[in-house]
């Protein structure tokens, strides 16, 4: 699925095999976007919006008049009782963090998720061990729902996974 929107702050815009150099970069800094990528090879996420094209997208985020990739969002919609979105991978550049551009990106998708795909909750998975990640995801209203242990998950840490009301 392409999807490209915008608003004052951030635009997002497919993410394609042209921005594959790019993704392989932010992959490659392990310490500062392990954690967020989802312990996805960056060719995965190319690959899932290809075959999932209909639920599945992967967008970069953009200043709204920057023509320069700061970030990347990639996630499904899927219909559980009600119509969600789940997000697979979040970051921002490590020179872009702390500006509220997560924030802004996050809000644009909810927003745009409701309006076209009547979304009623959002979900995101964040390794226990990233209290940053967590931080971040609460600071925009999520909760935690489940903790999942298993040792087959990165370095053997637990996943919350956090849900929020897409309405609030």
């Amino acid at each position: 699925m392409d999807l490209a929107v915008s608003n004052r702050h951030v635009r997002l815009y497919p993410f394609g095999e042209n921005n594959l150099s790019l993704l392989r970069f932010w992959y490659r800094k392990v310490s500062s976007y392990g954690y967020a990528t989802g312990g996805r090879d960056p060719e995965d996420i190319i690959l899932r919006q290809n075959l999932n094209g209909a639920n599945y997208f992967a967008s970069g985020i953009y200043t709204a008049n920057g023509e320069n990739c700061i970030g990347l969002i990639s996630g499904e919609f899927k219909t559980l009782k009600d119509p969600v979105l789940w997000i697979r991978s979040f970051f921002i550049d490590k020179r872009w963090q702390r500006k509220r551009y997560g924030t802004y990106a996050f809000q644009l998708l909810v927003e745009h998720s409701c309006r076209h795909y009547h979304i009623k909750r959002v979900y995101v998975s964040v390794l226990a061990e990233n209290k940053t990640g967590v931080a971040f995801w609460k600071s925009l209203g999520f909760n935690c729902v489940k903790k999942i242990n298993n040792t087959k998950f990165i370095n053997g840490h637990g996943i919350f996974i956090l849900e929020k009301d897409a309405e609030k």
